[in-house]
């Protein structure tokens, strides 16, 4: 089978999950109340996962560029400082 075919058919399947999990979530208030908290604080940690994933990698290269000694402790050090001053905020 080829890879066209394997996204296609788990793209839908995906999407048909999540329809059905919305339906659900539509249907039911209660259990609605109940998961909305746990699934926002899910997808705004893979939000930022993903964006950090992305993002780490060209700080390393960006620092390496201008020839700085231990290039990840600094990177790690802004993102650390980062967080924690968006939980801070």
């Amino acid at each position: 089978m080829s890879t066209l075919a394997y996204i296609i058919i788990f793209t839908t399947l995906g999407s048909l999950l999540a329809i059905g999990g919305a339906a659900i979530l539509l249907t039911k208030k209660q259990l609605s109340h109940a998961v909305t908290h746990g699934l926002s604080a899910f997808a705004a940690g893979a939000l930022l996962g993903a964006a950090f994933l992305d993002l780490l990698p060209e700080a390393f290269h960006h620092f390496e560029e201008m020839g700085v000694e231990e290039v990840e402790v600094q990177v790690f050090m802004y993102v650390l400082a980062g967080i924690l001053l968006f939980f801070l905020l």
